[in-house]
């Protein structure tokens, strides 16, 4: 979950214990190939202020490592509408190791304007 509206949606959507992690500044420049609009830090505490969010975690240092499975074991990945490399990686990441947790994936919900 990459966001504070998917955090909501997501929780709202299956109950349960929600942990949200947040990509590293060096993974979005190395991913993206441009700088955040917004530090780790902010979006962090962006996320931790919803009050579905049950925790949020700062990415594995080593991109591609995937520790952070280890940590939280979830039942279900979900994943926002824009990571389809990420969920790749994670199919294959999951393959190797004869591990199977269900991806999700959100739906684009373009913001509207109040």
């Amino acid at each position: 979950v990459t966001d504070k509206e998917e955090a909501s949606a997501t929780s709202d959507e299956g109950g349960g214990e929600l942990f949200v992690a947040v990509a590293r500044d060096e993974h979005v420049r190395t991913l993206k190939n441009k700088e955040t609009k917004n530090s780790q830090d902010v979006r962090m505490n962006r996320v931790a202020q919803e009050s579905v969010v049950t925790r949020v975690l700062l990415s594995d240092e080593e991109l591609g490592s995937y520790r952070i499975l280890d940590e939280v074991c979830p039942d279900v990945i979900v994943l926002g509408f824009d990571q389809d490399h990420l969920q790749e990686d994670l199919v294959r990441f999951m393959s190797e190791r004869n591990r199977e947790i269900p991806i999700e994936r959100l739906v684009y919900q373009p913001k509207t304007q109040p």
